[in-house]
């Protein structure tokens, strides 16, 4: 729909919800005809809970790290615990 595509555009846009939903609404009404602008066509369409901006993210591999920095780190830990083991456990033998 011409109205979600709006409303996208203006989201991506940095726009709060509840505004993005508003302009493309009104976008809608201003390029179509009469018949066309029906609320019928358009008035389904309403913002409902959260209407702040959406937060658009770019991850970079170090930003992917930092975020799994504590499975990383067990990783490690358990790692190392096994090494030691079978360095004590060659020992011993």
């Amino acid at each position: 729909s011409q109205i979600i595509e709006n409303y996208y555009q203006a989201l991506n846009k940095g726009m709060d919800k509840d505004e993005a939903m508003k302009l493309a609404k009104l976008e809608y009404l201003e390029e179509n005809d009469d018949l066309l602008s029906h609320p019928a066509l358009w008035a389904c369409y309403i913002q409902m809970g959260n209407t702040e901006p959406l937060s658009i993210k770019t991850k970079t591999i170090f930003s992917t790290l930092l975020e799994y920095w504590d499975l990383m780190l067990v990783g490690i830990c358990l790692s190392l615990g096994l090494l030691y083991y079978f360095q004590l456990s060659r020992k011993q033998a």
